[in-house]
């Protein structure tokens, strides 16, 4: 490769710190070499605080060949439906739909949302079951297979929804969405509220379950996968206290299907929300990477800890960190491993039951589970119980690619 690795400051503008030179990764990648090597994925046993972790899991890496550094600004209003005069959100009905017309988020849903409410519609029926949720991932995804008990839409029938109103919305913004799960009732079972659990066996139903379809937003072919100030926030670090704090994007589409047999009505009442950021400009057409092995190291220090107890995955994307501007974003390569993470290695973690293991309890509903990054580029961690409220949401510098001098 006729590259040389530069560190090197961004335009102050945009207010990219250089983090400190020591511990970066000494070696660097193209996007393309790095997916060569996630294929062997992660798999090993740690032991860590007298626990023994195991990491069993895939590395997903994004099929682009270069990894731009981008700015995104939050989506603009739609232009097809009237705009909210208080500057939040409006519920407003345009003769099909009932939308709200916001920045962070757009939800759009079928029919008269306040006569449908009158009607007593989105009163769920008060008995002794629902239906416990079950998730179905690519590439096992079956896009004409109807998954929900007693509800006939499929997959494919999601995707059309999204793309339909996003393109009766926005004509003119083009977007990439990406069909990340499904989430199907299939089991109607009784709700233990003590325990937080469904119990017992699957019961008989004439009721219909619901389709939740999710979608990952991406931007030059790569993820956006989380906000890098959610990581904060979830496990108690960067109380900034300011005034300016904003709330974050979700990064994705959601799409929920369902009838209003509640009302005796035939038609359905399926609803979209997007929570998407816009891409502005590329600060950076491509930058380098340091290795898959150099960003497990990382993850492998709060492992050995006895902090990091559960890792589910990880996946190289997008960081969205805040700025410039008011509602702007820079996008910067990041890893992100989702799992259980303490700061305390006395502490144990949370679980539903004492006899259950931590990988057998429902672990995802834990405030101790969320998104854990590491840069990149230097490979190291970002600190998520960061305390230092003027640094709290500092993007990281950028380390270039830039061509040796002949």
């Amino acid at each position: 490769m006729n590259c040389r690795v530069t560190r090197r400051l961004c335009v102050p503008l945009l207010l990219i710190l250089l983090l400190p030179l020591a511990g970066q990764a000494k070696s660097y990648h193209t996007l393309p070499e790095i997916r060569l090597q996630a294929e062997v994925g992660w798999h090993q046993t740690y032991q860590g605080h007298g626990r023994t972790i195991t990491v069993d899991i895939p590395i997903e890496v994004p099929e682009a060949d270069r990894f731009p550094v981008l700015t995104a600004s939050l989506m603009p209003y739609s232009d097809k439906v009237q705009k909210p005069q208080s500057g939040m959100w409006e519920r407003v009905f345009d003769g099909e739909n009932s939308v709200d017309n916001g920045r962070l988020f757009f939800t759009c849903m079928r029919g008269d949302y306040f006569e449908l409410e009158r009607m007593g519609c989105y009163n769920e029926p008060s008995d002794r079951g629902s239906f416990e949720e079950q998730a179905f991932c690519p590439p096992d995804i079956e896009l004409d297979f109807a998954y929900a008990t007693h509800n006939e839409a499929t997959p494919r029938y999601m995707i059309n929804l999204v793309d339909s109103l996003w393109q009766r919305y926005f004509p003119e913004i083009p977007v990439d969405l990406r069909l990340e799960k499904v989430l199907a009732g299939v089991h109607y079972r009784t709700f233990d509220m003590d325990r937080l659990q469904y119990v017992g066996e699957p019961m008989p139903t004439d009721r219909e379950a619901f389709l939740e379809a999710v979608f990952a937003q991406y931007m030059q072919g790569i993820p956006l996968l989380v906000c890098a100030e959610d990581s904060f926030r979830r496990f108690g670090g960067a109380q900034t206290g300011r005034s300016d704090f904003r709330p974050v994007p979700m990064l994705h589409a959601r799409a929920l299907s369902r009838s209003l047999r509640n009302c005796n009505l035939p038609d359905r009442n399926d609803m979209v929300m997007f929570s998407l950021l816009h891409e502005e400009a590329a600060l950076v057409p491509d930058v380098p990477l340091c290795s898959v092995q150099t960003a497990i190291a990382a993850y492998e220090q709060p492992i050995r800890a006895g902090q990091l107890r559960l890792v589910e995955s990880m996946k190289l994307g997008y960081a969205a960190w805040e700025g410039p501007g008011e509602d702007g974003y820079t996008l910067t390569p990041a890893w992100v491993a989702w799992g259980i993470l303490l700061k305390n290695p006395e502490k144990e973690a949370w679980k539903q039951n004492a006899d259950e293991t931590l990988e057998e309890s429902d672990y995802r509903k834990s405030t101790q589970y969320g998104p854990i990054l590491v840069n990149a580029q230097t490979g190291e961690l970002i600190d998520p119980w960061r305390t230092d409220k003027n640094r709290a949401f500092d993007q990281p510098g950028l380390i270039r690619w830039e061509k040796e001098e002949k």
